[in-house]
């Protein structure tokens, strides 16, 4: 008996499934076909040396396949304690299935450092978005609290103006209205707070509309750090999916493709 040790390939992977040999011609200790289970690919197996010019046909099927059994190798099995699969095959795969899942593993293998770099991309742009929301927050409480300030120096300016009454008059012999001195002096300084009260009533409508703007902006902020942790999310999951892939190249190269429109349409 040999043994014979190696990898094997089905149409999506590695094999999981049953393998099956068959004698060309029927000799002592292979007279009629033979199986073996084979999981993840994993043959170590221990079959009967040929003898003349007899051969094995090989064929194998995946798991749950009902498709008929193809016997699409010929196996040539050496005399030795061991051999390699390949050696057994002829030096090397013949097998289509095989060579195309090591590219599909290479593409995924890609696709899943990218997306690795993408998720630290998103979580940068995340940092850096909500710096921006925090620094605004604080300016946005600043001028909140400005504006308290001179709404409460506007009041008492009003109170002032409405505990100020007319002053008294006095008639001398030309019948000349004349105002006191002090309250010309009142009259002057009043003058000059309504107009320091006008100035800064302009100063609290631009800080109005300031306010507004950067609430508008926080909702924008907010609005982008959600859609950052969708797609980290979706991200994540495309990178637990790649690391056991079990799909075809052109599968999964249209759900990439739609992924990408669904990023650039966000």
């Amino acid at each position: 008996m040999t043994r014979v040790v190696g990898k094997l390939y089905g149409p999506e992977g590695p094999l999981n499934g049953r393998l099956y040999l068959k004698p060309s011609t029927p000799f002592i200790g292979a007279s009629k076909e033979m199986s073996f289970k084979i999981a993840n690919g994993e043959v170590d197996i221990e079959v009967p040396f040929n003898t003349g010019t007899t051969v094995f046909f090989a064929g194998w099927k995946d798991q749950f396949d009902v498709a008929p059994l193809n016997y699409s190798e010929r196996w040539m099995i050496p005399n030795a304690e061991e051999v390699s699969l390949d050696q057994v095959r002829g030096g090397k795969r013949t097998s289509r299935e095989g060579r195309a899942a090591g590219v599909d593993q290479a593409m995924w293998r890609a696709e899943a450092q990218k997306a690795q770099e993408r998720v630290h991309e998103l979580e940068t742009e995340k940092a850096h978005l909500l710096l921006k929301l925090t620094h605004a927050e604080s300016r946005s409480a600043a001028s909140a609290g400005k504006v308290a300030s001179l709404q409460s120096e506007l009041s008492g300016l009003q109170r002032r103006l409405v505990d100020a009454e007319v002053p008294a008059v006095r008639t001398e012999v030309v019948e000349k209205e004349m105002l006191p001195a002090d309250a010309q002096l009142v009259m002057r300084q009043a003058r000059k707070e309504i107009a320091l009260l006008a100035n800064e009533n302009e100063q609290l409508k631009k800080q109005a509309e300031e306010s507004i703007g950067l609430s508008t902006h926080f909702s924008n902020l907010h609005a982008e750090i959600d859609r950052l942790k969708i797609e980290k999310q979706d991200l994540l999951n495309r990178i637990e999916e790649l690391k056991q892939p079990r799909r075809s190249t052109s599968s999964l190269r249209q759900e990439m493709i739609a992924n990408l429109d669904r990023l650039i349409d966000g």
